[in-house]
């Protein structure tokens, strides 16, 4: 539950979500007392991915503006992934949420004149995170509500410039913008152009701003100037104090993002080189807000990722706690990786750089998804040329009393979609434990994958076998190669 929380934004690699999830991760590591292999004496071990990013000279300034006020890219402002490159300088005006919808009887610009503004609009729409709200569908965004489409309107009415502002349910944190679009790897979504055009947004700078920056904008606190719309069920108009100044523009540049790595260490007495070692992983990413996914032509709301993955990464975790204390012949590395969600990114990224050499890397298991579909089976993907891998998964099975059956022949569509193809192509034993029969979850890559309702029998009888073969392979010397 706490993976897959609202605070966490559904992990999008890039995302304060994703950095949430890694601490959260980390926390328990060093309870456990893992080793950290990642830089200054932490778990994080980073990696570069060429990325479409903000530009360095990107600005958001204003009259009067205090050095204790002024933003930092990155942080308190950023242009939106999929503008495009210009500026606006120009009085500014915050029109509740920037909304129009005739189904909802809701228009934000009404009786408002904002040609020739910088118009600033909260994220998403009223009652956004309300369930039991009748009006505007609930939680689920209505169509009216597509960054695509505010930005649209705006345009339209004849605003030069768009700057979103996160609500607390998109970002709790009031010093940061909505940092959730903002990179986008080049070698998936292609260069600058690409996303311009995947986005299509109207042309004019779209940015985002913190709330924390927009309440010295406009004068007042906007926290209380949103719970003031949804009270009054109507928007006011804010006048900022003097002009607005801004600029977007993006680049495809290194970009630098992580993996978790934990350790621990065999009794083994070959040196460093020479040692052999384990590999267990899961992908702590996930697909985040919906707006990458989305390119825009959606309204935010969080994808949370229950089942994907948190379920594989809350159970590497418990399966790190049950080791924790024991003495492996060899090594075991932990390793939660980033960007899966982006084209296996990350676990890609360890596998040109890796802690040890291939050679030297007797397996690598990996869980992706185990807590939904079939009740009573589990897929292992990955033993289709070698019956004595599956001998050693279904003997581990039956050790420690399984429930579920092992399911070996499917999954070959989607061996290739999780990290342990990766290790996989460097030649590296691998093998997927996964829920199986993907077209059985209707919640895959949808809101919908909530902690609620996913099945913690099945998760833990995964991760029960999972354990158990990795205990065969560090303890016991079983090898799959």
């Amino acid at each position: 539950k706490v993976l897959a929380g609202p605070s966490m934004q559904g992990r999008g690699t890039f995302s304060p979500g994703f950095d949430r999830a890694a601490d959260f991760v980390s926390e328990q590591l060093k309870a456990l007392g893992l080793e950290p292999l990642g830089v200054d004496g932490g778990y994080r071990l980073p990696y570069s991915l060429d990325c479409v990013r903000p530009k360095g000279d990107c600005v958001m300034e204003w009259e009067g503006v205090s050095a204790e006020d002024k933003p930092a890219l990155g942080k308190g402002y950023v242009p939106m992934l999929g503008s495009h490159a210009g500026r606006a300088s120009a009085e500014a005006v915050f029109v509740g949420f920037g909304l129009q919808s005739k189904d909802e009887n809701w228009s934000d610009y009404k009786d408002k004149d904002v040609r020739g503004k910088v118009l600033f609009a909260f994220t998403r729409e009223p009652w956004a995170d309300d369930a039991k709200q009748k009006r505007f569908e609930g939680r689920l965004p209505i169509s009216d509500s597509k960054l695509r489409k505010k930005v649209s309107d705006a345009a339209d009415a004849g605003a030069v410039g768009v700057v979103f502002v996160p609500d607390p349910g998109v970002e709790a944190d009031d010093a940061l913008a909505f940092l959730g679009a903002c990179n986008y790897p080049s070698g998936r979504g292609g260069g600058v152009q690409s996303m311009e055009g995947a986005y299509n947004y109207a042309n004019i700078p779209v940015m985002s701003v913190s709330r924390k920056a927009a309440s010295a904008i406009f004068g007042e606190d906007v926290n209380d100037y949103l719970a003031d719309i949804e009270k009054k069920k109507k928007s006011r108009m804010l006048k900022s104090k003097g002009t607005v100044s801004l600029s977007a523009g993006f680049e495809v540049a290194p970009t630098q993002t992580y993996n978790l790595a934990a350790r621990m260490r065999g009794t083994s007495k070959a040196p460093d080189g020479e040692r052999e070692v384990l590999v267990l992983g899961a992908h702590l990413d996930h697909v985040g807000l919906g707006v990458q996914q989305e390119f825009g032509g959606t309204g935010i709301q969080a994808f949370p990722g229950a089942d994907d993955n948190a379920s594989g990464s809350t159970a590497l975790l418990e399966v790190a706690a049950a080791f924790a204390g024991a003495q492996p012949e060899i090594d075991i590395l932990f390793l939660w990786f980033s960007a899966e969600e982006l084209g296996l990114l990350g676990s890609a990224a360890y596998c040109e750089n890796p802690l040890y050499a291939h050679a030297r890397t007797v397996a690598m298991l990996n869980m992706d998804q185990i807590a939904r579909t079939d009740p009573k089976e589990f897929n292992v993907g990955g033993t289709w040329s070698n019956e004595t891998w599956a001998r050693l998964v279904q003997d581990q099975a039956k050790r420690v009393k399984s429930k579920l059956k092992v399911d070996f022949k499917g999954g070959r569509d989607l061996f290739a979609r999780s990290d342990q193809y990766s290790f996989h192509q460097k030649e590296v034993p691998a093998l997927f434990f996964f829920e199986g029969k993907l077209e059985d979850n209707p919640v895959y890559h949808k809101p919908g994958d909530v902690p609620d309702d996913i099945d913690p029998g099945k998760m833990t009888q995964v991760a029960r076998v999972f354990a158990a073969c990795a205990w065969a392979i560090a303890m016991e010397g079983e090898r799959l190669r």
